[in-house]
């Protein structure tokens, strides 16, 4: 049951960001493999299964964020199964602690309340967190759900880290990501998605983003 949510993503979303029926088995039996292992970690496994218990925005946005990571390593050579799995870890966990509205934040500066910025913060850290305690993580899982709020100008949060500072794992979780939130925002409409990708240049062709 709990491995049937990786296939609730719709056709027309998974078309958006131009996944292969290849890339999609692979990222798919690296996710098998993966929650076997969670299974030794019977809290951690739980919350998983109620994290993807049912479909909404975090569950889709989390996913699609993973295939697109996988598409980008693969092209850039990076694509093994170690990788991949700690891709599938950051995209797991890094959202499993906060709500949909503010997931769906951009900026610090979006949010009114001190209390919703201080649930903002918390939930990176709590998300790297629990990550400490499984078997099979190594820093580049902790160092993508630490960084996934950060841009290559330094605007982003928690740390305003700038491309030169963030490594190269986080730089292709961080563009997937990115690049999700465009497609929410247009509806997976993909028209208009190669002048965007052209008009980010300027901003993201820098430091570890560049290739």
């Amino acid at each position: 049951e709990i491995f049937d949510f990786a296939f609730q993503i719709s056709r027309d979303q998974l078309q958006a960001i131009g996944l292969t029926k290849f890339q999609e088995e692979f990222v798919h039996s690296a996710m098998e493999e993966l929650i076997v292992d969670l299974k030794e970690h019977k809290t951690i496994y739980q919350r998983i299964k109620e994290f993807f218990k049912e479909p909404n925005y975090i569950v889709d946005h989390s996913l699609l964020t993973i295939y697109l990571c996988s598409m980008i390593l693969k092209k850039m050579g990076w694509s093994n199964e170690q990788t991949i799995k700690q891709v599938i870890y950051a995209g797991f966990f890094h959202d499993i602690f906060i709500t949909e509205e503010l997931a769906r934040i951009r900026s610090l500066e979006d949010l009114n309340l001190d209390r919703d910025k201080r649930l903002v913060l918390h939930h990176i850290s709590a998300a790297a967190e629990i990550l400490e305690g499984i078997k099979g993580i190594n820093n580049d899982a902790h160092k993508m759900i630490i960084d996934h709020h950060e841009l290559p100008d330094g605007t982003g949060y928690p740390h305003g880290l700038t491309a030169n500072q963030l490594p190269p794992l986080s730089c292709v979780f961080i563009l997937a990501h990115y690049i999700v939130d465009y497609l929410y925002d247009e509806n997976f409409e993909t028209k208009n998605l190669t002048t965007f990708i052209q008009q980010m240049q300027s901003v993201w062709d820098q430091g570890n983003f560049t290739r």
